[in-house]
């Protein structure tokens, strides 16, 4: 006789956390392992990714109709003031270190 077992609440919810938990510590992993091939990357590398996402930016662009254009131009701008807005003073002060830094650095290229 085949009987049929009942899951708990509990167990489904533990199960599922520890779904996220694995979930959330793979996402840091690849974040993490993100961050340490953007560093180990040389000049060369960085600038032919910047040449890459360019490329495949100008061409999604291209494909997109004026109403897509002006949505995706008010999502930027809305994400650009969220982001702004979240910023603490150290933060803001780093992000303009770093565009200082990419800044003097491509102009001793040019």
């Amino acid at each position: 006789m085949g009987k049929k077992t009942v899951k708990s609440k509990a167990v489904e919810h533990t199960r599922a956390a520890e779904a996220y938990d694995e979930k959330r510590a793979r996402l840091q992993t690849d974040q993490i392992h993100h961050s340490f091939v953007r560093i180990t990357e040389t000049l060369e590398q960085y600038q032919m990714r910047l040449q890459s996402q360019q490329v495949r930016q100008n061409a999604i662009r291209t494909a997109e109709t004026p109403e897509q254009r002006q949505s995706r131009l008010q999502e930027d701008q809305i994400r650009h003031r969220v982001d702004r807005t979240a910023e603490t003073p150290i933060l803001k002060l780093q992000n303009k270190w770093v565009v200082q830094c990419i800044r003097l650095e491509t102009e001793s290229f040019v």
